[in-house]
């Protein structure tokens, strides 16, 4: 994902270009972890072990098999994109250096994308809600959430853009 603010000018020296990634990050995968049945206490391997979770959230994003979608990155970028974009210029403005700002709005990102998993609404299957013992539709073990990071590409590297 990336979110681009333009008429903002700096000093080459300060600043060539750069990225704000946010989102699922490549390399975090599903740990390799017990689940329990809320029904029955019984416990079994997370089927997800070893998987990279962005392929997990996409799934989650866009909808799978029985799943429907739960739009968690979509919604958080339009809800929050001109609030990063105009906060970038804001935070220079105010005398933050380039990278300072952008770390910072890439920061923000992660906490805003975090906040609408948290906050996504009770929206499992009666029977998915029993096995996890509660009905929220983004969380269960919480890996998710804490594979949830942001990064600043700069340089040569960013002018490509950000996937």
């Amino acid at each position: 994902m990336t979110v681009t603010r333009r008429g903002l000018r700096m000093p080459d020296r300060d600043w060539s270009s750069a990225v704000v990634k946010a989102g699922v990050l490549a390399g975090a995968t599903y740990p390799s972890d017990m689940i329990r049945d809320a029904r029955t206490g019984r416990e079994y391997p997370d089927p997800r072990a070893g998987m990279p979770v962005a392929a997990i959230a996409m799934a989650l994003e866009y909808g799978e098999g029985q799943n429907h979608p739960r739009p968690f990155m979509q919604q958080t970028v339009a809800e929050r994109r001109k609030e990063w974009t105009d906060g970038v210029v804001k935070l220079v403005q105010s005398g933050q250096t380039p990278e300072q700002a952008v770390g910072s709005i890439g920061q923000a990102m992660k906490e805003d994308i975090q906040k609408t998993i948290t906050d996504w609404p009770a929206d499992n299957s009666k029977q998915w809600a029993e096995v996890k013992g509660f009905n929220a539709g983004l969380r269960f073990t919480g890996h998710l959430l804490k594979s949830i990071e942001s990064e600043v590409v700069q340089g040569d590297a960013a002018e490509g853009g950000a996937t």
